[in-house]
């Protein structure tokens, strides 16, 4: 119908491409003049009715809506000639994955985003769980996925100590009909609390008072697990010991000695404590050595008897010469 109409091509960047979905509107947009040329075509049969033009926001961004019913006006008479092509959409694939969770993860607990690669703008991806030919175990039963590709779980995973690897095959299918899928290995670990520097050894005086620090260790849980630690027992068995938690529910724990504390090196001169940390899984016990220091007793010196005597006697000879020389030496001074 029309003839000698201007041509313009017009390829649109691989970052920019969007995919069409079914009920799409397909249109254009120039930021000044219109690029591309129409005819007038009012006397023709055939003339499109449903052309529609508009005066469009300047920051326009991605996902901006736009009704074009009540926010445009038909063109009559105008004839535009456009030709899309539609080119295959972005092939999309997993990445490699290394996901592990605590095996006590609460239901409906966040576990993974499989962040699939290649989606194009726009484009629906629809993600299934299957199960693994592999897994005899149904694991897969444990795991959901939404549409967005979050990995949660569906419902309480077994203690790892049981079962701590769940198998299954994520499919995701795009609008276009294409499916990428994924062999999945999630591990379920729980490490128990991890105490420091224990085992350990220190030494004490006899006379260490009650009720003082003797030693501070920190407690930490892999997966920020609640941690409870209380003395377990000690060998030999006593009551001088205790350990304490300060400030309250924080990773600081000391062994601290009781009100009642008394130590002698004579009746025992090593202690083993015995640190039981609980994380409401997993348990875990740390040992610390303590050893009475030997005291030193110092004991007065008392000299014998016969030492004050033979100081005495000794002393008789030195006083008789020394007064036989005083009384020469004052005769030849003075007598003379």
């Amino acid at each position: 119908l029309i003839t000698d109409a201007g041509t313009t091509n017009v390829t649109v960047l691989q970052e920019e491409r969007i995919a069409v979905l079914p009920g799409d509107v397909i249109g254009w947009r120039c930021a000044e003049e219109n690029l591309i040329m129409f005819k007038d075509c009012s006397s023709l049969q055939g003339c499109p009715t449903h052309t529609r033009k508009t005066v469009s926001p300047r920051n326009l961004v991605p996902g901006t809506e736009f009704n074009w019913t009540a926010d445009s006006a038909v063109i009559s008479g105008a004839f535009y000639v456009v030709k899309f092509t539609l080119e295959n959409n972005t092939a999309n694939y997993f990445p490699s994955y290394n996901i592990s969770v605590k095996d006590h993860i609460e239901i409906g607990g966040y576990v993974a985003n499989l962040g699939l690669k290649g989606v194009d703008y726009m484009e629906s991806i629809t993600y299934q769980i299957l199960p693994d030919p592999l897994d005899v175990n149904d694991t897969w039963k444990y795991f959901s996925v939404n549409s967005e590709g979050i990995l949660r779980t569906t419902r309480r995973l077994l203690p790892s100590r049981y079962l701590d690897i769940y198998r299954m095959i994520v499919t995701a299918d795009d609008s276009c009909g294409n499916t990428a899928s994924v062999s999945l290995d999630i591990s379920a670990e729980n490490w128990p609390p991890f105490i420091q520097s224990l085992p350990n050894s220190i030494a004490i005086k006899e006379d260490t008072p009650p009720n003082e620090v003797i030693y501070t260790t920190e407690v930490n849980d892999l997966y920020g697990d609640p941690v409870c630690c209380t003395l377990s027992h000690t060998h030999p068995q006593t009551f001088n010991f205790n350990v304490t938690n300060d400030p309250p529910e924080s990773s600081l724990y000391h062994v601290v000695t009781t009100r009642t504390a008394r130590f002698r090196y004579e009746d025992f001169n090593s202690y083993m404590i015995y640190m039981c940390c609980d994380d409401t899984q997993n348990r875990a016990e740390g040992v610390l050595i303590v050893n009475i220091k030997k005291p030193v007793v110092t004991t007065p010196y008392t000299p014998p008897k016969w030492f004050f005597t033979s100081i005495a006697v000794g002393m008789i000879p030195i006083t008789i010469i020394t007064t036989i020389g005083c009384g020469l030496l004052w005769l030849t001074m003075f007598a003379t």
